[in-house]
């Protein structure tokens, strides 16, 4: 029942209820009067009753609606308002009344303003708190995987995590700890004693021993590891002590480097290795031999060896850079093969010379001996590709502490000793000496004018006469002559092989042959019966590949005949290649030019290239002639001159300057003589007398 029908039932019930009781009270009263008067009186009262009641419901009708609209609607909107706040709906009830009952609404209405600005804020907390549960939720899921992924990764990654109680020997790693350190994780296996002394290499354990005794700040470091098979890996370190109840801990990992520093290790190498040989370069050497000067016992010498391919070029340039690369590294081989560890060696990247480092030296002779066994192994031939090629080599060396304790220094000297040795002694070993600084001066100044020669014109020739046993003229040799006034004459002996070396004798020799001919051809033209011109050489200019079509243009360019023409080479031609040099001398001797072996005797296998130059002439070198008087020397002079008249050859007796010298030649059948004792060597203004003279 609504609490409007329960206002009108009551309002009817309070009006009819006690007029209906008195009305019936009433007639009771008037059906029990005695009288009239009691009657009508009752009558009366009655009519009153009606009146009273028919006002009374007009005060209901007037009431009621006023209750409606004042109480009952206000309390029902109210009603209705709160069944929606307790749906959550809070909304303000909009009824413009004054009294209790609107008060009683503004109150309510207040109490739904707050409440909905509670649940407002509410709402918007309780949103945030939903973003946060979500955010979190994301978190813990990307940490979920994060977690897991890390794990599978420190599992299979070339990073193992460790921890390890020093003291207990208590041990943790991670599972990659297997793979990258070779060996199966088990506590057996891993107290520190084992792992320092089975595991590390030995090079790496003072470091590492001594960071444990102090078991302070961080270990960062690149070790060696022994793997189980036997092998070698290189790991990097770290480690860190960690305090844990009071107890340290050391806690690290251990990185798998071996690739990159295996590829780093490759890129050192050959950075400080030639590539060729494998040998050290320059300053690699350096520095290592260096550090052993300083540790050098006070009675032992080092010694520091340069040691040079003299003919290197020509085997490039006969055989081909190729053959020459494996003579570098025959070289090196064969070095290496005969010394070990005794030397400490290097080679100077794109050059032909090695550098050589012996200590323990005790005096001079040892060093003499140990150089004649360097030496012997270039005594013979090396055998490559089936072709036989001779590595002539030039040495020289200084000594720690003697000449000084600088590396560069050292080298320095070694380099002057070997240039003395080359072009100055004509040896292979030379050891340096104070004076020698002196000569490399004056080479060096010889090699500038050598530069210069077109222009300063200081290259003349003179000639010395050869005769026969009967002192007739047969010939002459052209001999070159430098005389520089800053620097008075110069020998050949001491310019020709520097210009050789500096292949400046390929044009030098040019015009000296020029020169020589044409001279001949002067003669010829003059009426003089000169005999034949003969000219030195240089290996340098018979291994260039335009040497023979320059010998006939000079012929044809000066007119003088082939046969007036005789060339003189050493053995020294044939180190290089036999079979080129050999086809050279053939088509100049098919072209009527003579070929002499000049030097004979003094060369490496005289016999073995007697047999296979074709030469016409043999010249007897002047140090046989020096001794000749001896009667070793001379039977060595004699089977000379016989085996040479066996197979066809005259013989020329080189640097005769005695007559004793002179009639044990002449007893001995030599063809021809030439030397001091006959004339010494002249100029052009003498050449004509001379010639007058013994004609």
């Amino acid at each position: 029942m609504s609490i409007r029908r329960s206002l009108y039932t009551v309002a009817v019930l309070m009006t009819f209820v006690p007029l209906l009781l008195f009305v019936i009270y009433e007639d009771v009263r008037i059906n029990d009067a005695v009288s009239v008067l009691e009657a009508e009186a009752a009558l009366f009262i009655r009519g009153s009753s009606f009146i009273a009641v028919v006002f009374g419901a007009a005060a209901l009708a007037v009431f009621l609606p006023v209750l409606h609209f004042r109480v009952v609607s206000p309390l029902k909107r109210l009603r209705e308002t709160i069944t929606l706040a307790s749906g959550g709906q809070y909304m303000v009830c909009e009824i413009d009344v004054n009294d209790e009952v609107g008060e009683l609404l503004n109150s309510f209405n207040n109490l739904f303003r707050q409440l909905n600005e509670r649940v407002g804020e509410l709402e918007e907390k309780n949103l945030t708190l939903t973003q946060l549960e979500a955010e979190l939720k994301s978190d813990r899921e990307r940490l979920r995987i994060s977690e897991q992924r890390f794990k599978s990764a420190v599992d299979i990654s070339t990073i193992a995590i460790f921890e390890l109680v020093p003291y207990t020997n208590e041990f943790f790693a991670s599972g990659s700890w297997n793979e990258i350190t070779t060996y199966e994780l088990s506590k057996e296996n891993y107290p520190l004693e084992y792992v320092m002394h089975k595991i590390i290499h030995p090079d790496y354990r003072k470091g590492l021993v001594s960071w444990l005794d102090r078991m302070t700040g961080h270990y960062d470091g690149d070790i060696k590891i022994i793997t189980s098979g036997g092998g070698h890996k290189w790991l990097h370190l770290t480690m860190a002590v960690v305090e844990d109840g009071g107890a340290k801990k050391i806690s690290g990992t251990l990185t798998d480097i071996h690739e990159r520093k295996t590829a780093q290790e490759f890129s050192d190498y050959i950075a400080h290795h030639e590539s060729l040989t494998g040998l050290p370069r320059r300053a690699k050497f350096c520095e290592e031999v260096a550090e052993k000067l300083k540790s050098l016992k006070e009675d032992h010498w080092g010694a520091v060896i340069i040691l040079n391919i003299a003919n290197m070029r020509s085997i490039n340039d006969t055989f081909g850079f190729g053959i020459g690369d494996k003579v570098i590294l025959v070289v090196a081989e064969a070095l290496k093969k005969n010394f070990g560890k005794e030397m400490y060696y290097s080679r100077n990247s794109g050059d032909s010379s090695f550098l050589l480092y012996v200590e323990c030296l005790h005096d001079v002779d040892h060093l003499d001996r140990l150089s004649t066994r360097i030496l012997d192994i270039f005594r013979r031939p090396f055998l490559i590709q089936n072709m036989s090629v001779m590595a002539e080599v030039r040495m020289g060396a200084s000594l720690c502490p003697l000449h000084g304790t600088d590396i560069d220094e050292l080298i320095q000297y070694a380099d002057i000793a070997m240039i003395e040795a080359w072009y100055v002694k004509k040896t292979n070993f030379a050891l340096f000496d104070r004076r020698m600084v002196a000569k490399i001066r004056r080479t060096h100044q010889i090699m500038q004018i050598l530069q210069e020669l077109d222009e300063v014109k200081s290259l003349y020739l003179v000639y010395q006469p050869i005769v026969d046993i009967h002192k007739k003229c047969l010939g002459f040799e052209a001999l070159a002559r430098l005389n520089i006034t800053s620097m008075g004459f110069i020998s050949p002996s001491e310019f020709i092989p520097l210009a050789e070396n500096a292949r400046l004798i390929i044009s030098m020799g040019g015009e000296i042959l020029r020169t020589a001919c044409g001279k001949a051809a002067e003669l010829m033209r003059d009426g003089v019966d000169f005999g034949y011109m003969s000219v030195n050489v240089s290996p340098v200019q018979l291994d260039d590949g335009g040497f023979v079509n320059m010998v006939f243009e000079i012929l044809n360019d000066t007119g003088l005949p082939p046969e007036k023409l005789q060339l003189e080479v050493t053995e020294s031609v044939m180190l290089a290649n036999v079979g080129a040099m050999c086809e050279k001398l053939r088509v100049l001797r098919e072209g009527g030019v003579t070929i002499a072996l000049d030097d004979f005797g003094t060369g490496y296998s005289s016999m073995k290239y007697l047999r296979e130059i074709p030469v016409d002439v043999l010249k007897i070198d002047k140090h046989f002639i020096d001794e000749i008087e001896n009667d070793k020397q001379q039977i060595f002079a004699f089977m000379m001159i016989q085996m040479a008249h066996r197979l066809g050859l005259k013989v020329v007796a080189e640097g005769v300057e005695t007559e004793k010298q002179f009639d044990i030649l002449k007893d001995r059948d030599c063809d021809c003589i030439q030397g001091y004792y006959i004339s010494r060597p002249l100029e052009d203004d003498a050449l004509f007398g001379y010639l007058y003279e013994h004609h």
